[in-house]
């Protein structure tokens, strides 16, 4: 359960101060999302942050029940994302390229905010 909260709180903050800066900075990531073609080290550095980040919050928190679940699917998701983007780096690029829309990127900042908000929650007042 220290894990949990610990890990609630530290995704927590950290999914609120990206989906404020998804917000803010819209232009920015967009820009980011467009040069990935360009620095494949982009690809490779985040493929490996990624699966690297998603092995340690699966291998110390592999939790299936209550509102802990919701860190465990975002290490594998972050797994996946890894593996997507060191086995495949072309059809991830495409993939995120596809995605890079103004809508796309309000829906992520505000499902980052409300989802940060939720381990938040979890991790400070639960």
């Amino acid at each position: 359960m220290e894990v949990s909260i610990f890990l609630a709180k530290l995704m927590g903050i950290y999914m609120v101060i990206m989906g404020l800066s998804l917000l803010v900075n819209k232009k920015h990531y967009q820009d980011l999302v467009k040069d990935l073609k360009k620095n494949p080290l982009m690809m490779t550095f985040g493929g490996v942050m990624s699966l690297v980040l998603g092995l340690l919050v699966v291998l110390s928190h592999n939790i299936w029940t209550g509102w802990e679940i919701i860190i465990t699917i975002f290490g594998w998701l972050a797994i996946g994302k890894g593996v997507l983007y060191l086995l495949l780096p072309d059809f991830s690029n495409d993939l995120v390229k596809h995605f890079n829309t103004e809508n796309i990127f309000n829906i992520s900042a505000f499902g980052n905010i409300v989802l940060g908000a939720v381990l938040l929650y979890a991790g400070f007042i639960l």
